[in-house]
C-alpha cells in the first residue's frame, strides 16, 4: 500500500498534534510512505508557511496521485485534499474554531470553513481521538456516523522512579479555551498555596495571568525529556479547560503515576468520569475546591491513583496500532 503523508506536523515535537502525528507516522512504517510537506525556505514568514502549508494540503495529494494512482492520502491533521478519495483518511483533533470564532484570524477561519466545506462533501474517512469530537462532527458539521473511526494517542512517556515534589503543573497554551486565569487564581487562593506548594506553568502564556502571584513559575520551550522528568515528580497535573479534544496531559501524567485534577467536561469526561462522574468543574472556587479535596481527602487520592492505571490500560500503544491496522486493512 502506498500512503501520501503530510509530514510538516511532525515538526511540532511537544504539541498534541505532533505526538499523534509522530505515532502515526510510526504505525505506517510497513508501508511505502510519501512524506509530503513544503520546502524549508516557506517556513520563514508565517504568512509564507500557512499558504504554502494549505496548497501543499490542498493538491499535492492530488498531484502525487497523478503518479500513483492507487496510493491513498492521510492526514493527521484538520485538511482535507482537493479530490479526496473514499479510501483517503483525515484526523480531526478539535473543533476549537467553531466554539472560539473570534479567537482565530480571518485567514484561519477561511481556512477551517474551507475544509468543514471540503470534508462535507468528501466521501473520505474521518478519525478523531474522542467521542467528544465524534458527536461534534455529526451534531455540527452533519457528517454521516458511518464515516467516522475513533481512535485515541497514547502516551510515550513512562516510569516508576516517582518522588513526588511539592509542585502542580499546569500543562497547557494560551488559548481562552484552557481556562488558565481561573486555575492559577484557584491555586492562589488554595490551601496548596499556603502550604508552600508551587504551580508550575509549562507553556508560552504567561501575558494572560498576573505573574505577581507568589508561588508561581513559568517554564517555557521544554522538551519532552525534561517535560517527562518535571511531571514525573508533581504531585498533580491541573487540566481544567472549557473545552478539549482529548486531553493529551492526562494520559501522560497517567502513565508515569500522576493523579489529574480536571474540568472534567468534554473530552475530560472521558478521560475522568470514572472517578469525578459528571460534574464539572470551571470556575475559581470549584477549582480551589477540587484542589483542597486532592490535598486533605486520602479516599480521593488513592481513587486516582488507581485510576491512572486504569488510563494506561484504556489507552496503550497496542490498541492504537491495532485499530489504525485495522483501518487499513479494509483497502
Amino acid at each position: 500500500m502506498m500512503i501520501i503523508f503530510n509530514s510538516h506536523y511532525l515538526k511540532r515535537e511537544i504539541t498534541g498534534l505532533g505526538r499523534y502525528t509522530r505515532q502515526l507516522h510510526a504505525t505506517l512504517c510497513k508501508h511505502n510512505v510519501i512524506n509530503v510537506h513544503p520546502v524549508s525556505i516557506l517556513y520563514r514568514n508565517r504568512y509564507i508557511r500557512f499558504i504554502s502549508i494549505f496548497m501543499y494540503e490542498l493538491i499535492g495529494p492530488f498531484l502525487i496521485r497523478l503518479k500513483h494512482k492507487n496510493a491513498i492520502h492521510i492526514s493527521p491533521a484538520f485538511s482535507c485534499a482537493a479530490f479526496a478519495k473514499a479510501a483517503d483518511i483525515v484526523v480531526i483533533h478539535d473543533l476549537a474554531f467553531l466554539e472560539y470564532p473570534e479567537k482565530y484570524t480571518n485567514l484561519e477561519k477561511l481556512y477551517f470553513k474551507f475544509n468543514c466545506y471540503l470534508l462535507s462533501k468528501s466521501p473520505c474517512k474521518i478519525v478523531t481521538p474522542s467521542t467528544y469530537v465524534k458527536n461534534q462532527l455529526i451534531n455540527k458539521l452533519g457528517i454521516k456516523e458511518a464515516r467516522i473511526h475513533q481512535i485515541s494517542p497514547y502516551s510515550e512517556f513512562s516510569g516508576s522512579d516517582r518522588a513526588e515534589n511539592n509542585y502542580f503543573i499546569l500543562l497547557s497554551n494560551a488559548h481562552p479555551r484552557k481556562n488558565i486565569s481561573n486555575v492559577v487564581n484557584a491555586f492562589s487562593c488554595s490551601d496548596a498555596a499556603a502550604c508552600g506548594f508551587r504551580l508550575i506553568v509549562v507553556g508560552n502564556f504567561d501575558y494572560t495571568v498576573d505573574v505577581g502571584i507568589s508561588n508561581l513559575e513559568f517554564i517555557k520551550g521544554l522538551d519532552d525529556d525534561n517535560l517527562q522528568s518535571l511531571l514525573r515528580h508533581s504531585s498533580a497535573l491541573l487540566l481544567f479547560s472549557y473545552s478539549e479534544g482529548f486531553g493529551y496531559p492526562v494520559i501522560e501524567a497517567a502513565s508515569l503515576g500522576v493523579p489529574s485534577l480536571t474540568s472534567n467536561v468534554t473530552s475530560l469526561n472521558e478521560l475522568m468520569s470514572d472517578v469525578e462522574g459528571n460534574k464539572s468543574c470551571l470556575t475559581v472556587v470549584e477549582i480551589q475546591t477540587k484542589i483542597n479535596m486532592f490535598l486533605h481527602d486520602n479516599e480521593y487520592r488513592k481513587k486516582l491513583k488507581t485510576h491512572t492505571k486504569i488510563l494506561n490500560n484504556r489507552y496503550s500503544k497496542s490498541i492504537f496500532v491495532a485499530k489504525w491496522r485495522k483501518l487499513l486493512n479494509e483497502y
